[in-house]
C-alpha cells in the first residue's frame, strides 16, 4: 500500500509538470528536436554557435545541480525531456560528448571549431548525424534482460560460431565493433560508446568493463588477446559465465556502498518532506530502495524515475525503523543506475 502511495505521488508531480508546460511529446519528428536543440545552442541567436553558446546551454538546461559538470544522468533528463528522446538515445549522446569519462564539462567545448563558432546549420548536420549514427549501429533503443545480453556478448564474440572464442573472434569483434577510427586501437571512449550502444547498459558500467579490461592503459588491441586461453579457445559457455559474473560482481559492489536504504534526489524540498512525514515509510533490514528523483522541478525539467524492491519482512520479530524527515535532510544525495 505505501509503494501505491509513493507512486501516486511520484505520478502526480509528472502529471503537474505536464500541465505546467514540461516535458515534451515523445512523438516528435527528427527536425522539430533539431530545432529546439539548434535554438537552445544560439542563445545569443547571432545564427552562429560557439563555445560559449554550448557553456550557457549546459550550465542552464542540464546541469541542474550547479557543480559545473554534466553527469549521465542530468544529460539523460535534460534529453529524454527537451526532446522526446529514449533513455538509449540521450545515453548515446553523452557518451559521444563525454568521450568515455564520468561528466561532460563546458570548458572541454572551447577549443576548434567551436572557439571560433560553426554555422547554425552546420550544427543541426552535426546532430542529425547523431541520429543516423545511433541508427546504422543498430543501438539497443529498448530493455535487454542480463540473459539477452549475455546472448548478444556471446554472439559478437564468437564469429565463427564454432562454440569457442578465440583470439581471432576477438579481433574480429574489437576491430570492426570497437575501434570507430579504424586505427588499430580501442580507447576507452570508443569502448563505452559501442558497449553502451551494443547492449544498452549504463555509461558507468561499461566504463567498469572497460577498467576490468583495460586495467588504465591508454587503449587496447587485439594483440593483447593473443595469449593463453583465449590461442586455444574459452568454450561459449564460460565465456557467458564470466561475463554474467562481471555483472553479478558490479551490481553487488553498488548495492554495499547504499548504506541509507532510501535515496531521494529532490529539487522540490516540500515534496520530498512530504515523501516521508506523510506516508510514513518503514523498512526492514535495510533492504527496502526507493528511486524518486526529481530534477529541477521549480524549472518544469522533471524527469521521475521509481523502482522499489523489498524483501519479505520475516514473520517472527520483525524489526522496523521510520525514516523520518529529520532523518531524511541529513540522507547523502545520491543516486546509482545499475546496469
Amino acid at each position: 500500500m505505501k509503494e501505491i502511495q509513493i507512486l501516486l505521488i511520484c505520478l502526480v508531480s509528472m502529471a503537474t509538470a505536464a500541465e505546467e508546460g514540461g516535458c515534451v511529446s515523445t512523438s516528435l519528428s527528427i527536425d522539430e528536436k533539431l530545432r529546439i536543440n539548434a535554438a537552445a545552442n544560439d542563445h545569443d541567436n547571432n545564427q552562429i554557435v560557439d563555445a560559449s553558446d554550448v557553456a550557457y546551454d549546459l550550465s542552464h538546461n542540464y546541469d541542474t545541480n550547479g557543480d559545473g559538470a554534466v553527469t549521465e544522468d542530468e544529460s539523460i533528463t535534460r534529453w529524454t525531456c527537451a526532446f522526446g528522446d529514449t533513455v538509449y538515445f540521450a545515453r548515446f549522446v553523452f557518451n559521444l560528448l563525454s568521450r568515455g569519462q564520468a561528466e561532460i564539462r563546458p570548458e572541454q567545448f572551447n577549443v576548434p571549431p567551436l572557439d571560433t563558432g560553426i554555422p547554425l546549420s552546420r550544427f543541426i548536420e552535426l546532430n542529425r548525424q547523431r541520429y543516423e549514427l545511433f541508427s546504422n549501429d543498430s543501438c539497443v533503443n529498448t530493455d535487454l534482460t542480463l540473459d539477452q545480453k549475455l546472448d548478444i556478448n556471446a554472439q559478437q564474440n564468437d564469429h565463427n560460431n564454432d562454440g569457442l572464442v578465440t583470439s581471432d573472434d576477438i579481433a574480429y569483434d574489437l576491430n570492426n565493433r570497437y575501434d570507430a577510427n579504424k586505427d588499430g586501437k580501442v580507447t576507452q571512449a570508443e569502448w563505452v560508446l559501442h558497449w553502451s550502444c551494443a547492449y544498452g547498459d549504463t555509461a558507468a558500467y561499461a566504463r567498469y568493463t572497460w577498467q576490468q579490461i583495460g586495467r588504465g592503459a591508454e587503449y587496447i588491441q587485439s594483440s593483447q588477446f593473443s595469449g593463453p586461453p583465449f590461442d586455444t579457445g574459452i568454450p561459449i559457455a564460460a565465456f557467458r559465465a564470466s561475463n554474467r559474473q562481471r555483472y553479478e560482481t558490479y551490481g553487488r559492489a553498488s548495492e554495499s556502498s547504499w548504506k541509507i536504504t532510501i535515496i531521494c534526489r529532490v529539487y522540490s524540498p516540500p515534496l520530498c518532506k512530504l515523501i516521508y512525514t506523510k506516508i510514513n515509510i518503514s523498512y526492514t533490514n535495510t533492504k527496502l530502495k526507493l528511486w524518486c528523483y526529481f530534477l529541477n522541478f521549480r524549472n518544469i525539467r522533471n524527469f521521475t524515475n521509481l523502482y522499489i524492491q523489498q524483501k519479505a519482512v520475516k514473520k517472527k520479530n520483525p524489526t522496523h525503523t521510520v525514516m523520518t524527515a529529520k532523518k531524511a535532510a541529513h540522507t547523502p544525495r545520491r543516486l546509482t543506475t545499475l546496469a
